[in-house]
């Protein structure tokens, strides 16, 4: 019985899924869930925005933190938000392919974004996200893989780094350094 009401009811929930995903992410259970609670709303403007905290993402805070740039960032791993608030980060937990999540964190007022994750599909979802949010923001994505760096580019990315083409340049610059040439 269980499993033919559930054959009956999937049809509709799925069809209603997006509705019932921004009620979820507008409801205090969400926002005061696993990643802490987001702070008061406040007025943020020209701030940078980084998504993802992971190498690349640490390394962007840390030298925003240095120059005195104002920055958020939005991570998705809930321990790694909970020790980073806790040392006075400012980290927000969710997911960035939500609107309501890069609202959360101002987007609409971010002078720069980087996107600093690996998921190719999510980056491009995000960017889209943010070019439609903000307009006059730079986006700057970061991209495992050469491939990406057009369907990137066509979703509203103002600069793509790939690690493959930049790595390779070091790579070259280097074998030219033993071969005592210039990197140029």
């Amino acid at each position: 019985a269980v499993t033919v009401l559930t054959m009956m009811i999937t049809p509709f929930v799925i069809a209603s899924s997006r509705g019932i995903e921004a009620l979820f992410l507008k409801s205090t259970f969400h926002r005061e869930g696993r990643g802490g609670r987001w702070p008061e709303e406040e007025e943020k403007r020209d701030h940078l925005l980084i998504i993802g905290y992971g190498v690349n993402g640490r390394n962007v805070a840390a030298a925003a933190r240095q120059a005195g740039l104002p920055y958020e960032v939005i991570e998705m791993n809930p321990d790694t938000v909970r020790a980073e608030q806790a040392k006075g980060e400012p980290l927000h937990y969710g997911d960035a392919i939500h609107e309501t999540v890069l609202r959360r964190a101002g987007a609409q007022q971010a002078r720069v974004a980087v996107i600093a994750i690996n998921d190719a599909v999510s980056a491009r979802r995000i960017t889209r996200s943010l070019r439609n949010l903000n307009r006059q923001a730079a986006i700057i994505v970061r991209t495992p893989y050469v491939t990406e760096i057009c369907p990137l580019r066509a979703s509203g990315a103002d600069e793509v780094v790939s690690e493959e083409f930049e790595t390779s340049i070091e790579i070259i610059g280097r074998v030219l350094e033993r071969y005592q040439l210039d990197r140029e």
